[in-house]
């Protein structure tokens, strides 16, 4: 969100339940934020497999995923069938290497800064090229992030045991 802050030609549509009860402290960061930034829009929770989602989805070229704790989140994986260009950070483990762009530091301004650099990529970035990335994100989905690709992937790892 700080980021998107300081870029106001850049839209950032926030999907999740901002007003968790167990998390208060972060909604009273958010909220200010999100009131003086009209390029922050929060949605609120949908289900990634609806049509609603899609349609926001689809306004979109990328998904933002600046976390620090989770590794191979499946609400990633669920968005790249959307074609969605991750911008994510290294802990995500989305193989951003190849299919997106990775948001590096260490502190919360390194990150806020690298998040801004590897927008301003996207956002400069061709449209040609944009939607051969967006392809490529769609094609590595359907061919690691569907249930039978799992279920091979897991039966390969039994058989390795």
């Amino acid at each position: 969100m700080e980021a998107f802050q300081k870029m106001p030609d850049a839209d950032l549509y926030i999907i999740g339940n901002l007003r968790n009860p167990n998390e208060q402290r972060f909604w009273q960061w958010a909220e200010p934020i999100l009131t003086k930034s009209a390029n922050l829009h929060a949605l609120g929770q949908f289900d990634l497999s609806s049509q609603v989602f899609d349609d926001i989805a689809n306004q979109c070229v990328g998904v933002v995923y600046a976390s620090a704790a989770e590794g191979g989140p499946g609400s990633i994986a669920r968005v790249l069938h959307n074609g969605l260009i991750p911008i994510v950070t290294p802990t995500s483990f989305v193989r951003a290497e190849t299919l997106g762009y990775q948001i590096e530091g260490r502190t919360d301004h390194e990150l806020t800064a690298s998040a801004i650099r590897q927008v301003r990529t996207v956002m400069e970035t061709s449209e040609r090229e944009l939607k051969e990335r967006s392809n490529a994100v769609r094609e590595f989905a359907l061919r690691y992030h569907t249930r039978p690709a799992f279920l091979e992937s897991f039966s390969e790892l039994i058989q390795q045991l």
